[in-house]
């Protein structure tokens, strides 16, 4: 086991030895995922690499990762801390097989070999809400929330009478 994380492995050789990694990485260092974050003041994610063989000595990457990430909530406009708790096992495939053959969720890696912080910001990322929300409505904040019903969006428009094409022929008339 490691503390520091190396950029790049080679993971069907780290499947083969059974290695495991473990360390931290700042949100600084993933940039999509501090896009989609509101603040990166963080202790950074607590992230494990373990790499193994199943039965029928197929690799497989087993990641595991925990994070405290601070979101915008799309209800209030607030802040929310959505707590990040992943575990995700990716079985290793080269470019060349297919992947439609294998039942488990599966990772293309090239001769390049796999960059770790790559797919830990790919697998947090797919494991963000859809939409980031307070879980109740009292836990929003209740300013914004008062703003928005005062809104004009909020409010339905009264439908207008649709004008005759008509009238203007009546005009002629008199």
């Amino acid at each position: 086991m490691s503390d520091k994380l190396p950029q790049r492995i080679d993971p069907f050789r780290a499947a083969e030895q059974g290695r495991e990694l473990r360390g931290r990485v700042p949100i600084g260092q993933m940039p999509r995922l501090l896009a989609a974050t509101v603040s990166a003041a963080d202790d950074g994610i607590e992230v494990g690499f373990r790499f193994v063989r199943d039965e029928a000595q197929r690799p497989f990457v087993e990641l595991d990762c925990r994070a405290i990430l601070t979101l915008r909530c799309e209800r209030c406009l607030g802040r929310v801390d959505f707590t990040l708790e992943l575990r995700q096992r990716l079985a290793l495939v080269g470019a060349s097989p297919g992947l439609d053959e294998m039942d488990e969720d599966t990772l293309s890696v090239d001769e390049d070999g796999l960059f770790l912080r790559d797919l830990l910001e790919d697998e947090i990322l797919l494991g963000l809400p859809l939409i980031p929300r307070h879980t109740a409505l009292t836990e929003c904040d209740q300013e914004n929330i008062a703003w928005l019903a005062r809104s004009e969006f909020d409010e339905t428009p009264t439908p207008k009478r649709a004008a005759n094409p008509f009238d203007v022929l009546r005009t002629l008339k008199d």
